[in-house]
């Protein structure tokens, strides 16, 4: 038989043991766990609008993550003031260009602490801390790698951390003053499973290892190029491009039927666009300065991943693809 009817303090369990797993019981950090990043997004700026009706314009940094417009055209919807600030690469630039119109009485400001593709990151500390101390709520996504225990703790009252844990799963820390409803996700039924996954996913530890990184990009492993030079960014992953080959070609020679869907793929990764589908979906790293054949050759390499083994398997598969072009 079926019986359709569930407990409604399932997600307020949820919520107190992720804060309990975190040693956070002392603290004023308020904790919501959310059915994905873009769910979370959307409940946490569209609560923040309908608490506080009497300020009605918040700021995003447009093209530094592909997650923060959905949200923000919403809002837009809706009637919010919704002030984009162009991002083309350079944060410092568009921090300047951010705090020479930034208007005291407006709402929020969503900002990103790294990006989802290349795991850069962007430099938002100074700014993440002003906006507090002028009261001002900020919300900063984290995706591939959440944000130390530590940093949590230490949240400011106007401060919040949204971090994806996964495709389906993602968790908000919130200071004192960032205090909402959420109807959508309280609604949900949260299993044991969904919350043992956040704890984990909060507390794995990324394996980076900088030097191997860099010394496997600057090998030039089958004629490759490193694409980020001199950036700081999360070492868990090696980035090499060409200029004359599709790596989504190379990255079906190497998985082959194990290729798993975009998103789900933890050993390798393509930036191209015949990988990802759609014309617009690296529109944001190309605003960033990026060009679309950089792009349409870029391999992505889990850095446990990396071996001699793999380097003389990827020279084989370009000169399988080379061959197969006629470029041999």
């Amino acid at each position: 038989m079926r019986i359709d009817l569930y407990s409604k303090s399932t997600w307020d369990k949820s919520n107190l043991e992720v804060k309990k797993h975190l040693g956070l019981e002392e603290t004023d950090i308020h904790v919501m766990v959310f059915r994905g990043l873009n769910h979370a997004l959307m409940e946490t700026t569209g609560g923040l609008v309908k608490s506080f009706p009497h300020k009605i314009k918040g700021y995003f940094f447009k093209n530094m993550d592909p997650y923060l417009e959905l949200p923000m055209i919403q809002l837009a919807k809706e009637g919010f003031d919704v002030e984009p600030i162009s991002f083309r690469g350079d944060f410092s630039s568009s921090q300047k260009e951010f705090l020479e119109g930034f208007q005291k009485n407006s709402l929020f400001t969503l900002l990103t602490h790294h990006d989802p593709l290349f795991s850069r990151k962007y430099k938002t500390e100074e700014l993440f801390q002003h906006l507090n101390e002028q009261k001002h709520f900020v919300l900063q996504i984290y995706h591939n790698q959440p944000p130390s225990v530590e940093s949590i703790k230490t949240l400011g009252r106007f401060q919040g951390y949204i971090v994806s844990i996964n495709s389906q799963l993602a968790v908000a820390f919130l200071g004192a003053r960032l205090k909402f409803s959420a109807p959508i996700t309280s609604g949900f039924v949260w299993s044991d499973e969904s919350t043992k996954r956040i704890c984990e996913g909060l507390i794995d530890q990324i394996v980076e290892d900088k030097d191997k990184i860099e010394k496997f990009e600057n090998s030039g492993t089958a004629n490759s190029l490193p694409l980020l030079i001199q950036q700081e960014r999360v070492y868990d992953r090696a980035i090499i491009h060409w200029k004359d080959m599709d790596s989504h070609a190379l990255l079906q020679y190497l998985k082959q039927e194990e290729l798993k869907e975009t998103g789900y793929e933890t050993e390798f990764e393509s930036a191209s666009l015949t990988r990802w589908g759609g014309f617009k979906s690296n529109d944001w790293l190309i605003q960033q300065g990026f060009k679309n054949d950089d792009l349409r050759g870029t391999l992505i390499i889990d850095v446990q991943q990396i071996s001699e083994s793999l380097s003389d398997k990827i020279c084989q598969a370009r000169q399988y693809i080379l061959e197969l072009q006629g470029e041999e």
